[in-house]
Parts: C-alpha cells; sequence; structure tokens
C-alpha cells in the first residue's frame, strides 16, 4: 500500500501533466487559427495533419514529435558549432 504522502506526489504530478497538455493543446489550436492567414504555417499543420493519419496518431501528438525533433536538432547545431569553435580556438 503506498503512503499518503506518495499517493499525493502522484496525484499531483498527474495533476500538473494534464494542465502542461491542456496548455499545449491551446496553443497548437492558437497556431492552427494563425495559418489561415499565413500560408508557410498552413502548410506546416497540413503537413503534420497528414503525418499523424499516416502513422494514425493525434494531430497533438504528431506536433508534439515535431516539436520535440526539432529542438534536438537546434541542441545538436548548437553543440557541433560549440564545438567547432573550441578546436578552432586550441
Amino acid at each position: 500500500m503506498l503512503n499518503i504522502c506518495v499517493k499525493n506526489k502522484i496525484l499531483n504530478n498527474s495533476k500538473m501533466l494534464i494542465k502542461a497538455d491542456e496548455e499545449f493543446m491551446r496553443m497548437v489550436d492558437e497556431l492552427v487559427n494563425l495559418a489561415e492567414s499565413d500560408k508557410e504555417l498552413f502548410a506546416g499543420i497540413k503537413w503534420i495533419d497528414n503525418e499523424s493519419k499516416k502513422l494514425d496518431i493525434s494531430f497533438y501528438d504528431m506536433f508534439f514529435i515535431v516539436l520535440q525533433r526539432h529542438l534536438a536538432d537546434e541542441k545538436a547545431k548548437e553543440w557541433l558549432s560549440e564545438r567547432s569553435n573550441k578546436k578552432l580556438i586550441d
């Protein structure tokens, strides 16, 4: 049996995750609305929608995956740049 502190921590974490999911979905919904007046954004959202259907996952899950990938790519570029600059200095 889980003690009360552990149960409360699990419940609080679950509530925070649900709130984060809701905020993420609101953010995505806002981008979808903005895409009505931005052709490039519209094309990107349409691509995400098509990919989510191909993978049989939700649009929001696919959006999250694309966002994660983008952030990872940006961090990798930053790391390579820093590494290259360090080699030039040495």
